[in-house]
């Protein structure tokens, strides 16, 4: 099974998609402020998609507002507030 979050700015969605593609599961949450509350919360859409489905999936996430420019001749992502320069937390 494959599952993929849609990361925006209002709602954060997710879908379980079978091995011929169709799915199986699809549910959208608001998207906090806060980093971790975004963790948490996809963290969370993964868990409710696993049960509905009975399944174990990847897991794929869509951040359509990420945006690379050149800071200092490097390339640094600038996303939406919150999120910028945090790295990924175990919950």
């Amino acid at each position: 099974m494959r599952i993929g979050i849609d990361l925006g700015g209002t709602k954060t969605e997710v879908i379980a998609l079978g091995d011929q593609g169709e799915q199986l599961y699809r549910h959208r949450l608001p998207t906090p402020r806060d980093y971790r509350q975004t963790i948490e919360n996809i963290a969370h859409l993964v868990a409710l998609a696993e049960e509905a489905t009975g399944k174990i999936g990847t897991v794929g996430i869509g951040i359509p507002w990420l945006d690379f420019t050149l800071y200092r001749g490097r390339q640094k992502p600038l996303i939406r507030p919150g999120l910028t320069a945090n790295r990924l937390i175990k919950i």
